[in-house]
């Protein structure tokens, strides 16, 4: 009796992590591999009730086959990013760019970034 129970609750868990990760994977969006920052260009919009962008570059094209990438200063959470960027070109560490869901943009030096993973 005992056995099947926990037969039956390993079952249950294994469904459950099974189901975690798999939802988990099919939300995720778009992430690069770990890049240096080469520089930051925060870019004002005179006149405009939109704040601006702040655009960064890094060491090589990766996603959307573009290097440079933007955060729009409109977006709730923007100044955290631009202080991660700016943290991680102070103390030469790496980042990892977590693209929008609404992919890349045209031209592709605009497409904006949904998070930034501060690497080792």
């Amino acid at each position: 009796m005992e056995n099947q129970r926990m037969t039956q609750l390993r079952r249950i868990l294994a469904g459950l992590l099974a189901s975690f990760a798999f939802s988990t994977a099919m939300h995720a969006e778009p992430t690069m591999a770990p890049h240096t920052i080469m520089y930051i260009r925060p870019y004002l919009n005179s006149g405009s009730p939109n704040l601006g962008m702040v655009y960064f570059q890094i060491e090589a094209a990766d996603l959307c086959a573009t290097n440079t990438y933007a955060i729009d200063l409109t977006w709730g959470g923007s100044k955290q990013l631009v202080a991660v960027l700016m943290l991680a070109q102070a103390q030469n560490k790496k980042v990892q760019i977590e693209i929008d869901n609404a992919g890349c943009a045209t031209p592709a030096w605009n497409t904006k970034v949904q998070s930034i993973y501060l690497a080792q």
